[in-house]
């Protein structure tokens, strides 16, 4: 095998990498669990419950303390990470294609852009959803500390701030859940270039 083929093999062994990542999905599945407990706590100040009576052990998931938006942060950085590692495939293989004569020319090239197109527009959106959805946990917690540090208990500005603050919390986990999405549809579209890449480095090249 010459130095193309290793080459091509080399973008195969990264999409197959990408295709096995789960680490962007699981964070996102914690952070909804977090923002699911965010929720409950939200509930029990509305209902007239202290912050001191509140056993956050038993309600947020472990790691006890960690904000939701830091898993959201963190799959969004695998996220960008995956992408990065997308463009670097494709420039590779492309010049993998150049080395074999008509190769950019066949149905089976022509396959993989339009698959490679898919993979990352599926990224993309799944990053902008990550972006909702932390922005929207920022906005959450501010409501909340706009709530009690400025209103009195019981008061219509307060049970309308802490409304808010829940209301928030829903839309940060709608984000995260079009974001999951998104990247589960991602990883699919990864193993069809994957299909794609076979085609043209390992039986291409015989």
């Amino acid at each position: 095998m010459d130095a193309w083929g290793e080459l091509g093999r080399s973008v195969l062994g990264s999409l197959v990498y990408i295709s096995a990542s789960t680490t962007a999905s699981d964070h996102i599945e914690l952070a909804d669990r977090k923002l699911v407990a965010r929720n409950q706590v939200l509930g029990l100040f509305r209902e007239g419950v202290l912050p001191g009576q509140i056993d956050m052990d038993e309600i947020d998931p472990p790691p006890v303390g960690v904000s939701p938006g830091a898993f959201l942060e963190r799959a969004h950085r695998e996220v960008a990470n995956q992408i990065a590692m997308l463009h670097r495939a494709g420039h590779l293989l492309a010049l993998y294609a150049r080395s074999r004569p008509g190769l950019q020319d066949s149905p089976r090239w022509r396959a993989w852009l339009e698959h490679h197109e898919d993979t990352l527009v599926r990224a993309r959106l799944a990053l902008r959803w990550l972006r909702y959805a932390m922005a929207h946990v920022v906005a959450s917690r501010n409501a909340f500390d706009l709530a009690i540090s400025s209103f009195p208990r019981p008061s219509a500005e307060w049970d309308a701030w802490m409304a808010a603050a829940e209301q928030l919390t829903h839309l940060a986990r709608d984000d995260a859940f079009l974001a999951w999405g998104l990247d589960r549809e991602m990883l699919r579209a990864v193993r069809s270039e994957i299909s794609d890449v076979i085609s043209m480095v390992i039986r291409g090249d015989g």
